[in-house]
């Protein structure tokens, strides 16, 4: 295996561990590798932000109740 081989394979695990710390799951991670369509990540980056904002409204809610 030569030192581009190895230096490609390093960059996707990177990709892959960072989006899943991002909370995304599995099967939206393989979209986002797969595809060189920058209107397809640019969508799965917006749902995911949309789904933190819901996440935190509902924290948000629960802490009023406390």
């Amino acid at each position: 295996m030569d030192i581009d081989t190895i230096q490609a394979r390093l960059k996707k695990v990177n990709q892959i561990q960072t989006l899943k710390n991002r909370g995304f799951n599995i099967s939206t991670i393989k979209e986002i590798v797969e595809s060189d369509n920058i209107e397809i990540i640019k969508s799965q980056f917006e749902n995911r932000s949309a789904q933190i904002k819901d996440k935190m409204n509902d924290l948000q809610k629960q802490l009023c109740l406390l």
